[in-house]
């Protein structure tokens, strides 16, 4: 890319025109906007002052703005062009008509240089840049699904140096984080992911509800939490969904009626809040504040936009907003020092906050460090909006509450106090039971007590409620003796991060049964069923207490887990795909859970059966039974080869544009002909209805993302899929659906695909060099019939007799003798190739258990291999033929299901098979019958 001196020059700050756009750097230095005339002027953000002074202004001719791009996915996305931009080094980026043959120009605005480029595949377009954090540029073309990274080389910043290129492989959508991160939006299985380029892997994923729309993605200030707007034009519905980047679970999800204009995660340090923009049912515009991990409540906040003259054009950024007035460009704080003080007490917003800025760990460690523990001097701990108190006598320790009244202005009286008893049965010394309490930022009340450390909380519909409690005893706590030296470790594991650690959960479960108070209230179980029922506390903490429970060999607390997980995947008698990453808290430990509880786990797979996104039906697909649907990729470096493929691929897009061009004119110039042949055609058409369904099982057939390489060589770990086959009862269950079989089809579709692949290759090309010179290589010969003997082996994966003995062999024996023994096979196959008939591929029922795969996955595959997403997905969607399914669920109406619990079939699955309204059964009669009578008596009383 060479410099164009005629292309731009310097023109005078009183020029300006009419401001378009406005970017910011990543780490907001400065602010570049975009006006009316084609100038860029540049602004510093390095002062205090409100108005930002404007250091710079250049001209630069043919500037292209909000240049639409259709090609970028196969459901036809409109995308615009990202180009301008703006580093934290006074470089910015502009798109423009392509007069050096390049659609874009980079440039210095001290220097007034052109920035030279230099890209390893001769690319000279792009349609997203972004300049990141730490200094480097991040570009995308979405003709070749292709990502470069360039980096500076010299002092200078001048020259910059391409130090990455990465295959994207497909995307509908992309955006570009401040910290490098790719976000990817793939549409054939609505599914978003957060890559990182530099380890090429997923930090973190959404699966949003099919046939929406992707409208728009933000990300907070830290990256921690990614929220989602999807919408649904058949129901005029806007979807949110909140995601967690570190677990990689939805937090939360809104479904409104309402426009959603705009929205942004502002305050992420200081008492989070997602920023709404919307059009109501009235038709008026307005500004409302929610809790990000509890999506209810909106708060109205038109006042924080009430002394700020915003235009069109605003950013928000590191709780700073930057927007433009007449020509001018002016920053403000929009999150204050004393954030949580403003929303109590002005916004009047009592909705819960989350994230903290001062841990209370730190304070638990302040005060094990004091030297006395004695009782609080205080009965009474006023926070913003909560007045607690303590009321001791005798036999009880009740712990009060008083909201503050924001319409009267004043504490609301004694008599609308809200009270709980919070001393354990068999503790007597009650003045000395509280050790200490304060009130924390959001309001609620940390209490350090003889028997561990309790946060409790309040709202107005269950009043006061545990929130947390930690201490590692592990036992009964009737046999706890508090003990300074001890307490200490109960801070070992739990450091700070962005949500309070997860309670102790062993703890709580062996002392479930303790009574509190005189009311002999059960307040750890009452505890354990709110963190089992309540989405914030399953989404957060699910899979702390699933461990919990599974290591006391609690079945019945298990199961209730299990089924909340379930439930809340469920809607109107319909699977909600958005939910399926609850079901992680499951099948993470699907290994111990098949061992020590099968009849939860085989009832969970009943339940899961037959998940259907949406009730689709696809006409005359050509797609076999049970193969898989979607599109599954995996990022990777460029290669020579990738730059070629795709070059070729880019031809070949264009040839068949051609072609279907050339033959749409044919068809529309002699209709005759073009009616025999669509007759023709629909005669031999061999389509097939279809439709879709799911394996929601997360992440059963991956493999963990962190891992030691020679461990992983010489021990692999198997995930779900693998182990599997050690269980028999739970394979035969999982065999019997139909996710069994189109699991199956999808791995020998993909990665098994290349075993066959090499064999056949390599005979080929043997036998052609064999019959063209008449004779072979020694060599090629060899390696030929070795191929062909290895795959020939594999055949007998299929076969159950020779299946189910090498299942025990690999059950049995140690990993690596079990390796010695697979790899003595094919050497001893190479052995005796010469003297072997190579037979035809016999006929392989895809109705037997696959007991040869999984152990050849392990040993086979490089651990890097094994974190392919495209052949390890996250989850796997299969095209199913419907008159099959069909058959196979009125099979299952009519009671001719073997299986362990009769299948659950949702409401859209029924929609799209025809399937005959099922008749409730006698206990179900008898239910409805009796709540009428209890209605009735109900009526009756009043």
């Amino acid at each position: 890319m060479t410099s164009n001196p005629d292309n731009s020059y310097v023109v005078s700050i009183e020029e300006n025109k009419e401001i378009l756009e406005i970017v910011c750097s990543p780490n907001l230095k400065h602010v570049a906007a975009l006006h009316e005339n084609n100038d860029i002027s540049l602004w510093s953000i390095t002062s205090q002052e409100k108005s930002l002074t404007n250091v710079k202004t250049i001209h630069i001719d043919n500037i292209r703005t909000k240049e639409k791009r259709f090609e970028i996915s196969e459901n036809k996305y409109v995308s615009i062009r990202k180009i301008f931009a703006i580093s934290d080094i006074k470089q910015g980026s502009i798109s423009h008509d392509r007069t050096n043959s390049y659609n874009f120009k980079i440039f210095d605005f001290e220097t007034e240089q052109e920035i030279k480029l230099t890209f390893p595949d001769w690319q000279k377009e792009i349609d997203f840049l972004s300049f990141i954090e730490n200094g480097d540029i991040i570009m995308v073309n979405i003709k070749y699904y292709r990502a470069y990274v360039f980096s500076s080389k010299g002092k200078d910043n001048l020259t910059w140096d391409c130090k990455s290129m990465i295959e994207l492989q497909y995307f509908s959508q992309i955006y570009i984080t401040p910290k490098g991160k790719l976000i990817l939006f793939n549409d054939t299985i609505y599914e978003i992911t957060m890559w990182d380029i530099e380890i090429l892997s997923v930090k973190a994923r959404v699966l949003i509800e099919w046939l929406h729309t992707l409208k728009h993605i933000e990300i907070s200030d830290n990256e921690a939490l990614l929220v989602v707007c999807a919408e649904y034009k058949s129901s005029k519905e806007t979807n949110l969904y909140v995601c967690s980047t570190e677990t990689g679970i939805n937090l939360s999800s809104l479904t409104a009626k309402f426009v959603i204009d705009r929205f942004h995660l502002i305050a992420s340090n200081k008492g989070e809040r997602l920023l709404i923009h919307y059009i109501n049912i009235s038709g008026k515009y307005t500004i409302s504040l929610m809790d990000p991990y509890d999506l209810k409540n909106p708060i109205n906040a038109n006042k924080l936009f009430e002394n700020k003259q915003i235009q069109e054009q605003y950013i928000i950024k590191s709780d700073k907003i930057i927007y433009t007035n007449d020509g001018k460009v002016f920053i403000e704080q929009l999150v204050d020092d004393n954030w949580v003080e403003y929303l109590r007490k002005e916004l009047k917003d009592t909705n819960r906050i989350t994230t903290l800025s001062k841990m209370p760990i730190d304070l638990i460690t302040k005060i094990i460090e004091e030297s006395s523990y004695d009782p609080p001097h205080s009965d009474e701990f006023v926070g913003r909006f909560l007045r607690w108190g303590l009321e001791l006598d005798d036999k009880s320790v009740i712990l009060t509450v008083v909201d503050f009244n924001y319409r009267t202005n004043k504490w609301n009286p004694d008599d609308k106090k809200r009270q709980l008893d919070i001393l354990p049965s068999f503790y007597a010394d009650v003045k000395n039971y509280i050790i200490h309490c304060e009130v924390l930022e959001n309001d609620d009340l940390i209490a350090i007590t003889r028997i561990g450390v309790f946060i409790w909380t309040y709202n107005k519909l269950c009043g006061v409620k545990m929130h947390y409690y930690w201490n590692d005893w592990d036992n009964r706590l009737e046999e706890f003796i508090f003990d300074k030296s001890k307490f200490k470790s109960l801070l070992t594991d739990r450091t700070p991060g962005r949500i309070l650690p997860f309670s102790s959960y062993e703890t709580i479960r062996r002392n479930s049964d303790i009574e509190f108070g005189e009311g002999k209230a059960l307040l750890f179980k009452q505890f354990l069923e709110n963190n089992i029922n309540e989405v914030f506390y399953l989404t957060c903490y699910g899979k702390n207490l699933m461990r919990a429970l599974i290591k006391l060999k609690d079945d019945k607390w298990i199961r209730l887990l299990g089924k909340s997980c379930i439930d809340k995947c469920v809607k109107d008698n319909n699977f909600l795909i958005s939910k399926i990453s609850l079901l992680n808290i499951i099948f993470e430990n699907f290994k111990v859970l098949s061992e020590n509880h099968p009849a939860f786990i085989a009832s969970a797979l009943s339940l899961l059966g037959f998940v259907i996104p949406f009730n689709i039906v696809i006409p005359n697909s050509t797609s076999s039974h049970l193969s898989k649907y979607g599109g599954y990729y995996h990022l990777s470096k460029t290669s020579y080869f990738d730059i070629l493929t795709s070059i070729l691929w880019v031809h070949w897009i264009s040839f068949q544009k051609r072609f279907q061009n050339k033959l749409q004119n044919f068809q529309n110039s002699h209709p005759f002909l073009n009616s025999i042949v669509k007759r023709v055609i629909d005669f031999y058409n061999v389509g097939h209805s279809t439709t879709v369904l799911a394996i929601p099982l997360p992440n059963f057939v991956s493999y963990p993302k962190d891992y030691n390489f020679w461990e992983e060589l010489l021990l692999p770990k198997p995930n779900p899929f693998v182990y599997l086959n050690n269980i028999e009862k739970i394979n035969e269950e999982f065999y019997r659906y139909l996710n069994g079989e189109a699991l199956l089809n999808f791995k020998w579709n993909t990665s098994w695909n290349f075993v066959d692949l090499v064999a056949i290759i390599f005979a080929t090309a043997t036998s052609i060099n064999w019959l063209k010179n008449g004779s072979a290589p020694t060599w090629a010969i060899t390696f030929s019939v070795l191929f062909l003997e290895i795959r020939f082996i594999l055949f007998f994966r299929a076969n159950k007799f020779f299946g189910i003995y090498l299942a025990m062999i690999m059950k049995t024996v140690d990993k690596v003798i079990s390796f010695l023994i697979i790899f003595g096979l094919f050497i001893l196959a190479l052995a005796h190739s010469l003297h072997l008939l190579i037979g035809s591929e016999p006929e392989i029922s895809q109705g037997n258990s696959n007991f040869i795969i999984a152990e050849i996955e392990l040993l086979y595959m490089l651990p890097h291999q094994r974190r392919k997403e495209n052949w390890f997905p996250y989850v796997i969607f299969y095209e199913c033929h419907v008159i099959k399914l069909r058959d196979h669920a009125m099979d299952i109406q009519k009671d001719k299901w073997s299986g362990y619990i009769k299948p659950y079939i949702s409401k859209n699955l029924s929609e799209t098979l025809l399937l005959p309204v099922e008749q409730p059964s006698l206990k179900k009669i008898e239910d409805d019958i009796e709540e009428l009578r209890n209605y009735q008596r109900r009526l009756v009383a009043i």
